[in-house]
């Protein structure tokens, strides 16, 4: 398991990176594009200090003292 903590300007920057790569190669970029671009888009909202975490649906953020940690959801 992959985790990755973006900014809301680095998520910003990759979903156009997505969109450049889609207008490049066309459908073969598409869809890894869309799936990249709603993960991202849903977990904006899901923080409220301006940072974006990725994780997968069997994982939860626990936050801490000044941080957050994504843990596998227990059971």
């Amino acid at each position: 398991m992959v985790t990755l903590e973006l900014t809301e300007q680095e998520a910003s920057v990759l979903i156009q990176l997505l969109d450049i790569a889609v207008k490049a190669e066309g459908l073969k970029a598409a869809e890894a594009s869309l799936f990249f671009t709603n993960k991202i888009k849903s977990n904006s909202s899901d923080n409220e200090d301006n940072a974006i975490t990725a994780k997968s649906p069997d994982q939860e953020v626990i936050e801490g003292n000044n941080h957050k940690d994504v843990v596998d959801k227990k059971g």
